[in-house]
């Protein structure tokens, strides 16, 4: 199975972060993954809007530190996640989050990146920087059984817009 599952369907183009067994915790690989279906997205005419989640009950445990510590043990500037989120924030369409579970570190400083953030009532969202309290990322909170169905309905609602 892929760490980063893709696919097109009603203009929008669902990535799906697959690794459950670790909180889906981001490596290297899912940076570099993410960053080419951004790029495939962005250039794609049939994607519309680009709609994130995470496969079991979490969005993402934040980034693998011992994945990155052996990738990049000085913190290039360069480093891999630092070049996904430049491309995160100048991507061109809209972006739509659905959060389960855990959005931590990264994962929280993604969805400030999101158009609209819908999450589950029990989600959990822990910046890796000074504690914020309302910063206006999320849009609205649902019951954890309908936060997927809801944000893929208003993401296909939003790819029919112009």
């Amino acid at each position: 199975m892929t760490s980063i599952r893709t696919g097109v369907c009603k203009g929008v183009m669902h990535a799906v972060l697959c690794r459950p067994e670790q909180r889906n915790s981001l490596t290297s690989e899912m940076f570099s993954l993410l960053c080419e279906a951004l790029d495939r997205a962005a250039k794609e005419t049939t994607v519309k809007v680009l709609m994130l989640s995470g496969a079991g009950s979490n969005f993402t445990a934040g980034a693998d530190p011992e994945d990155l510590q052996l990738q990049h043990p000085r913190r290039e500037a360069e480093s891999i996640d630092i070049v996904f989120l430049s491309k995160f924030a100048a991507f061109p369409k809209p972006v739509v989050a659905a959060v389960e579970g855990w959005a931590l570190g990264v994962g929280t400083r993604m969805l400030l990146h999101c158009d609209v953030v819908y999450v589950a009532e029990d989600a959990r969202l822990a910046p890796s920087f000074d504690k914020v309290r309302r910063t206006g990322t999320v849009n609205h909170v649902l019951p954890a059984a309908d936060v997927l169905y809801y944000a893929a309905q208003q993401a296909e609602r939003l790819a029919r817009q112009p």
